[in-house]
């Protein structure tokens, strides 16, 4: 199985890249930040108030800027729902 094409890996050259945690629970936050020249955002699903609608609308907000757009949740499961290239597992 071929995997969808990954901005985030992509991008990884060696080069130092910015990027930003996003817990505003908003598609709208979301938006203005990624017009910021980020070159990712990770929307925290784990310590921000965000459920999988709002990481989803969060996602489809910062869909069509350049940084690539990860996410950081509670539980693999949830990740699935949320449809997003990248993942940030936390340590237990």
């Amino acid at each position: 199985m071929q995997l969808p094409h990954n901005p985030f890996h992509a991008a990884l050259d060696g080069q130092t890249r910015y990027g930003c945690w996003a817990g505003f629970g908003t598609g709208y936050a979301t938006e203005i930040l990624a017009t910021t020249g980020f070159d990712w955002l990770l929307i925290d699903g784990e310590h921000a108030p965000n459920t999988v609608p709002s990481i989803l609308a969060q996602l489809q907000a910062v869909a069509p800027y350049p940084p690539a757009p990860g996410s950081a949740l509670p539980s693999i499961t949830t990740r699935r729902c949320s449809s997003s290239s990248s993942i940030s597992v936390p340590r237990r």
